[in-house]
């Protein structure tokens, strides 16, 4: 796979994903769909969050390409997003290909470490 060159545009797109990425409750919420797919109201039931607050934040988290939405009738089912895939086989990547799985790959492995040798930060509840 290419490397995304960091133009100043880049860059911006990058930061917009970290400041998304800066509320416990999408981390939250991201951590739950690492499980696999759920609906709002899962997620309400997994999180403790208001409904009205996990829409918001599925909302902003699905604008930055986060997360996937599947409707299924009366219900919107929600799943981590991953276009790795998808840049495979093309000569250069784009800003759509800045996934939160990119980015933050390296970050997630020392926190897990610390997590490990530390036990979990006071106040975390992650779904189990």
């Amino acid at each position: 796979m290419g490397t995304l060159a960091l133009t100043p545009e880049v860059l911006v797109l990058i930061a917009e994903r970290f400041k998304a990425l800066a509320e416990p409750a999408r981390l939250r919420i991201l951590s739950c769909l690492g499980g696999g797919e759920l609906t709002v109201s899962e997620l309400v039931g997994e999180t403790e969050l208001g409904q009205a607050n996990v829409s918001k934040h599925l909302q902003l988290l699905h604008a930055m390409g986060f997360v996937t939405r599947r409707r299924d009738g009366l219900f919107v089912h929600y799943s981590l997003a991953d276009r790795r895939h998808e840049a495979k086989g093309r000569r250069r990547m784009g800003p759509r290909d800045i996934t939160v799985h990119g980015e933050c790959e390296p970050a997630v492995g020392l926190l897990r470490t610390q997590v490990r040798l530390h036990g979990p930060m006071a106040g975390s509840s992650p779904c189990p």
